[in-house]
């Protein structure tokens, strides 16, 4: 993986929105892709289609790059051009005649989720759910649709093949079993045989007379010689797991996505496969795709990158190469210009000073599990993996090195730290560690939940805590922390939904999001007793993040990206704007959005709209009325750095309260007026008490009739 971006040959990204705008991407992620023309081995690295020389299969040399709206899920090459299935941007071609300078050169978006593709002759089939799209790609600037197949099941491979000059489709149809189509007209399709009882199938390929199907255990071979009277010949079994499959010189090779390898079954007698080798090697993440050529195996290892294997005695292969690509970016924290990634058991380092010159300038290994959160405290990352935290030293960020760490005996899940102590929400309960020597944090209390703890925020001594599990118990936990070493639980809450996700409290409210039922807002100016006040769902679907910022809520939605909530009037939020991509974690700092996005990579956004807001308090005040001296009407001025619960009440000289112009009303951050008019009050010096919170402030004003 390079440390820095190479030139990237551009294309649209998805994410059409008026406000918000795409400053930078870090689109390397795993590899999910790889198909091998001559002598180079195009592989899915994240949202990039990578090229690599493999002349030397011993020795791939990246030769070009490109990068795609989605993530590449499946690449098939040919006439000089790479068809790759794009996920939410369906198909794209590419141009790959220089393979050091690849250009898109033409696309066909569906709408749909593509994650198959397959190309013969002048057509190419497409996956987009219970659907088949059969295009014509004779002018690969312009796909054209010739016919769209529908099915009662997903989609899950397909292959192609010219059979007694009739071109058929050959179809995973998952637990539709396999299916074939006769497509030589293309514009009318025909079904001519099927068989239905061997699912779910998971891939198909076609070498020779046989098609051969992954099923979940199973490896089917079926012969096809005459496709229209199908023979099922042998089902081997092997282990639930496998993936995808290609079949060389007599061999198929199948990837397992559940223990990390790749089976070697010996399928030249198709009445008779036989196991021949399960490779394990140097993988440990799952494999997601294989393409053999040359007796050379090229595996695409997720998170591991390209694998090349020598696989010219399968009973004894031998790994010859590996190309690292990107890893899963999942959980992130911005401060001042480094962005702090958690990918996998990874901390990642990136300088974000330039978005649109994104840099990575660190990593460091973590023995511990897959991230779950992230928090930066001056010069020490705070990093929540399964096994417990860990903290790390990040004063050189090119060099951050684990200082210490503490072990968790239940999955850890989310950290908040305050001063000397760490806040550790696990799936039994909630850990308080004392961090002030890095090298050791040691826990000094520890508090058990009846449900998993999985999120916490923090704000004033309150500790909001939220916990999953059944829907009858309470999933908001809120702690009095004043006094640290000895929390005590203030209240609990149900919020009627038990898939809540993450909160984040801002003054006196607390915006929680679930995974499908969206935002909730909670007045919690009364630690002790949390009220609903205000909600929004509409379209939500896998919510997972929130981050409230100057009167926005930033929440990412895993299906419809990042999404923008105006609540500057917490009773009735409203959807305002968003950026359509896969979505996962969430920072956002001033009007920045870092959306961490799985697969995919990262974001940087800047949100217009922010920018449209001509003054953020930075201090709660009360301005002096104006006019003054009035004779009827005046105007109050206040403004909030929080939200806050406020009283606005008039009293004569004497002190007696003569009118209430606010009664405990609860603002967001922000400036209001109050408009008033004196009515029937007699001329005079008048004192006008503000309170928001613990702030208190009084000023005169004079009424002149």
């Amino acid at each position: 993986m390079p440390q820095q971006k190479t030139d990237l040959m551009r294309s649209t990204v998805s994410g059409n929105s008026e406000n918000m705008t795409l400053l930078g991407r870090w689109p390397y992620g795993p590899c999910n892709a790889v198909f091998v023309e001559g002598d180079y081995a195009y592989i899915g690295n994240g949202a990039v289609m990578t090229i690599l020389d493999i002349s030397d299969p011993a020795s791939p040399v990246q030769v070009g790059e490109i990068e795609t709206p989605g993530v590449v899920r499946d690449i098939h090459v040919s006439h000089h051009h790479a068809f790759v299935a794009d996920g939410q941007a369906s198909l794209r071609v590419i141009d790959v005649r220089d393979p050091s300078r690849p250009v898109e050169a033409g696309r066909y978006t569906s709408g749909g989720y593509t994650s198959k593709v397959c190309v013969h002759r002048q057509l190419a089939c497409i996956n987009i759910g219970l659907d088949i799209l059969i295009l014509n790609v004779s002018a690969p600037s312009g796909p054209e649709l010739m016919r769209r197949i529908n099915l009662t099941e997903n989609v899950s491979d397909l292959d192609m093949k010219t059979i007694v000059e009739k071109i058929y489709l050959f179809v995973a149809n998952h637990t539709g079993g396999f299916r074939v189509f006769d497509i030589n007209d293309s514009e009318n399709p025909v079904e001519v045989d099927s068989i239905e009882d061997i699912n779910p199938v998971y891939s198909v390929t076609i070498s020779g007379d046989y098609a051969y199907v992954v099923g979940y255990s199973y490896l089917y071979i079926i012969d096809i010689k005459n496709p229209e009277d199908i023979e099922l010949k042998s089902a081997f079994y092997c282990s639930h797991g496998m993936e995808e499959i290609c079949v060389s010189d007599g061999y198929a090779y199948i990837t397992d996505i559940y223990y990390a390898g790749l089976w070697i079954i010996d399928v030249s007698e198709p009445d008779n496969p036989h196991f021949v080798n399960y490779f394990i090697g140097n993988i440990s993440n799952p494999v997601w795709d294989v393409h053999v050529k040359d007796r050379h195996a090229y595996l695409a290892c997720s998170a591991d990158g390209l694998h090349v294997l020598n696989v010219s005695a399968p009973e004894t292969p031998v790994e010859l190469a590996s190309f690292d690509t990107g890893f899963f970016c999942r959980h992130l924290f911005v401060i001042n210009e480094y962005a702090y990634i958690g990918g996998g058991p990874s901390l990642h380092i990136y300088d974000v000073s330039i978005p649109e010159n994104l840099q990575k300038v660190g990593s460091v290994e973590i023995n511990g599990g897959y991230t779950s959160e992230i928090d930066v405290i001056g010069n020490y990352a705070y990093f929540v993996c399964r096994d417990g935290l860990w903290i790390i030293d990040v004063s050189n960020p090119d060099e951050p090195s684990v200082t210490g760490s503490y072990h968790t005996a239940i999955d850890a899940s989310a950290v908040y730290v305050k001063e000397d102590y760490a806040y550790l929400a696990s799936w039994d309960g909630l850990s308080v560690i004392d961090v002030s020597n890095k090298s050791n944090p040691t826990e000094i209390t520890f508090i058990k939940t009846e449900n998993r703890a999985i999120e916490i925020d923090i704000s004033r001594d309150h500790a909001y805590v939220v916990a999953v599990g059944s829907d009858a118990e309470p999933n908001l936990l809120v702690f009095n922390i004043s006094d640290p070493i000895n929390p005590v639980l203030a209240c609990s809450f149900n919020i009627p939904d038990y898939s809540i996700y993450d909160i984040d409290v801002s003054g006196m409210l607390a915006y929680v999001v679930s995974m499908s039922a969206g935002l909730r807002i909670m007045d919690v100016s009364k630690p002790d007793n949390p009220v609903e006040i205000g909600a929004y769902n509409e379209g939500f679907s896998l919510t997972r993040n929130i981050t409230i910022k100057d009167n926005f809520a930033y929440m990412t939605d895993g299906l419809n990206g990042l999404r923008i909530i105006d609540v500057s009037k917490p009773e009735s939020p409203t959807e305002i704007d968003g950026f359509r991509t896969h979505a996962y974690g969430l920072f956002v700092q001033g009007n920045l959005a870092y959306v961490t996005a799985g697969v995919g990579g990262f974001y940087i956004l800047r949100n217009e709209l922010a920018d449209e807001i001509e003054h953020i308090p930075t201090h709660i005040s009360m301005m002096q009325n104006f006019p003054n001296p009035f004779n009827s009407e005046t105007t109050i001025r206040f403004e909030l750095s929080v939200p806050e619960r406020v009283t606005l009440t008039l009293f004569d000289i004497n002190g007696r309260e003569v009118a209430t112009l606010v009664d405990d009303v609860l603002y967001n951050t922000g400036s209001y007026e109050i408009e008033w008019s004196a009515q029937s009050l007699s001329s005079g010096i008048y004192i006008y008490r503000f309170h928001a919170g613990d702030h208190v402030e009084t000023k005169k004003m004079i009424l002149l009739r």
